[in-house]
This record gives structure tokens, C-alpha cells and sequence, in this order.
């Protein structure tokens, strides 16, 4: 993809919408411009979230959503690149003996009917070599219900603009974090309403999960636990997080619960990962809304017993940014890591 001065990347979450704007100088990116609308009926009511795994993406609201978010953020870009929930694809890491390009192309798809649980001809399929020696091949296959493309697209016309590229969250994510990490790695992305486990070895990905537990369900526990209303409990989980004050331990408490059933799912795919190759998970970034939550690190570091970083690009000094940003780019720069990793090259 040819870069001009400065690209829009628009990130659809479960419950909020994320736009960046980021401008390369010889490569080097800078934040232009950035916003983000996050929609809090969702914690009355469930579907009244953008989009998960159980529910569709809703047109209508999203392009709303989204039209006032750009307006609100004065961005005029008429050509974005989107980001693709993972748990609106089907995806996997596939492994064919040494082929010939015509062969390897045929035996993907004929393997793809074995993961892909639709009639190929009701999904957009991509693919793309991730490891090759003189024994094998490893393909990485991904494979979009059409149906989830027309609505991005739909949204689009909308408002107005055209989308030159559609990419899998995790995949951006990790540009914008790990493009040069070596080893294994594993990215966390707990958002609103759903939470993606990837995992990369050298910058490649090598799997993907997600599950319909995330910060959504952290309020809730807090707002029935405490006998107070949705908003209020989000912001009690933002101020305290697992750092709570003296008194206000309860609000760590009534967390940890469902944190631990992200900590079992992460474990869950970590060690199928060993198994099948022999190899361990060396740390692990978590991005989205609840990484910068206070503790959160330090809480998942000491249960899995090795470092975990709060996957802020800006802070990881990929992404150039006004030090005047500094106090909200601390706040809320792990949420735009994937709107940034769609621009990255």
C-alpha cells in the first residue's frame, strides 16, 4: 500500500468507536489527530452495544456513531483503513509439506473447508505464508463472513468515505506494539464487550481466541455488588482499579473473579500453545480499555510470572505524539493501539 502524508484508521470496538490520524515523516509516525466515542447504553443494555460476538454490527447506529466522531475530531479524510474483530472471523494457522505455489493455493482451500464453518462462497478469503523452510510451510488463514464486509462497507457509503483496506484487529495491533519483537509474545486485548487472546512468535501471529468476558462485566459485578448505577461503577473501576484505597477494597474484590476467568482462557490457550510447539509465552502486552486500569499489570505479571506491559504504543516510544497530549495519551493511548496499527507499515 502506497502512504501519502497523513491516513485515517478507524477502529469499530464492541462498545466503543476509535479513530487516529497519523502522519509519517521517513516513517516515522506522529499523532495528528485521534477520538473516541464510547456508548455506556451498553451497560443497561446489552444490545445496545456497537457489536459482539453474540450480536451484529448495527449499521444505522454505528455510522452515526461514527459521522459525529470524525466531525467532533474535525477529521475530513474521505479514505480509512478498518479494523475487523476477531470474533467476526474465522481464523488459523494451517501447515502443508513443501508445495509449489499453485498446489499450496489449492491445498489451502481445500483445508479451509475443514475450519470454516459456512459455505466458502459466503466468506472473503485471505491468506499469507508466515513460516518456511525445507520441511514445511505455515499459512496464515483468514476468512470474513461477506455478510460482516457489506455492513463496514454499508457504514462507509453512509458517511461518506471509502475503506482502501480491511485488517484483522489483532494483526494491528501487533504492528503498532511488537512489529520488531522477537521471541513469543502474547497480546491481550480486553475491550468492552469481548477479550482477544493472540499469540505471535517473531511478530507473526500463531493464534487467536476471543471470549465474551471483558470490562463490561467488570462494571456490572461492581454496580450490583455495590448497589449502584452502570456509570457510576465504571468509574469507580476506572479510579480504583486493583489499587483501591483503604475502605474501598470491595471493588478489587468483587473483579477478581472475572478477571480470573480471563487469566484460565489466556493459561487455556497458552499451554495448547506449548504443547504443539515446544515453546513458552515470554510476556504479554494488554491493550483496550481496562489496560491502563490501576494494578492491572502488576496483578497479571505476578499470576503468570512474567512481564506484562500496558500495550501503549505512544509510551513504548513507537508513535510520536504533542508532549501537550501527555496526560491523555497516558489514559487512554493503549485504546488506540489498534487504529494506530492499521497505519503502520
Amino acid at each position: 500500500m502506497c502512504f501519502k502524508k497523513k491516513y485515517l484508521g478507524i477502529d469499530i470496538g464492541t462498545t466503543t468507536v476509535k479513530v487516529v490520524v497519523l502522519s509519517f515523516n521517513k516513517n516515522q509516525p506522529k499523532l495528528e489527530s485521534y477520538g473516541i466515542l464510547e456508548n455506556y447504553a451498553h451497560l443497561e443494555r446489552i444490545n445496545e452495544a456497537i457489536q459482539t460476538s453474540s450480536f451484529k454490527v448495527v449499521e444505522k447506529t454505528t455510522a452515526k456513531y461514527l459521522s459525529e466522531l470524525l466531525k467532533k475530531s474535525n477529521i475530513r479524510h474521505k479514505e480509512a483503513l478498518v479494523s475487523i474483530p476477531c470474533f467476526n472471523t474465522y481464523t488459523n494457522v494451517l501447515e502443508f509439506p513443501p508445495l509449489n505455489p499453485k498446489d499450496l493455493e489449492r491445498a489451502v482451500y481445500f483445508q479451509a473447508k475443514q475450519y470454516i464453518p459456512m459455505a466458502l462462497s459466503e466468506v472473503s478469503i485471505d491468506w499469507q505464508i508466515v513460516y518456511q523452510d525445507n520441511t514445511k510451510i505455515k499459512v496464515l488463514l483468514v476468512a470474513i463472513p461477506k455478510e460482516f464486509i457489506n455492513r463496514y462497507l454499508n457504514i462507509a457509503r453512509m458517511i461518506g468515505i471509502r475503506i482502501a483496506k480491511m485488517e484483522l484487529e489483532s494483526l494491528a495491533s501487533a504492528k503498532a506494539l511488537i512489529k520488531n519483537e522477537r521471541g513469543i509474545v502474547s497480546v491481550v486485548d480486553i475491550g468492552g464487550r469481548a477479550t482477544t487472546i493472540s499469540i505471535f512468535e517473531n511478530g507473526i501471529l500463531q493464534a487467536t481466541k476471543t471470549i465474551d468476558v471483558a470490562g463490561g462485566d467488570l462494571t456490572q459485578v461492581i454496580a450490583t455488588g455495590l448497589n449502584i448505577i452502570p456509570a457510576r461503577a465504571e468509574e469507580i473501576k476506572r479510579l480504583y482499579g486493583l489499587k483501591p484505597p483503604t475502605g474501598q477494597e470491595e471493588v478489587m474484590k468483587l473483579m477478581i473473579p472475572l478477571l480470573g476467568v480471563i487469566e484460565q482462557e489466556m493459561q487455556r490457550e497458552f499451554n495448547f500453545f506449548s504443547k504443539k510447539t515446544n515453546k513458552n509465552i515470554e510476556k504479554i502486552y494488554l491493550t483496550g480499555g481496562i489496560a491502563n486500569l490501576p494494578g492491572i499489570t502488576e496483578y497479571f505479571s505476578n499470576d503468570f510470572k512474567m512481564p506484562v506491559f500496558e500495550g501503549n504504543p505512544f509510551e513504548l516510544g513507537t508513535i510520536k505524539f504533542d508532549k501537550k497530549l501527555t496526560p491523555a495519551i497516558k489514559e487512554i493511548g493503549a485504546s488506540l493501539s489498534v487504529a494506530c496499527g492499521l497505519l503502520m507499515k
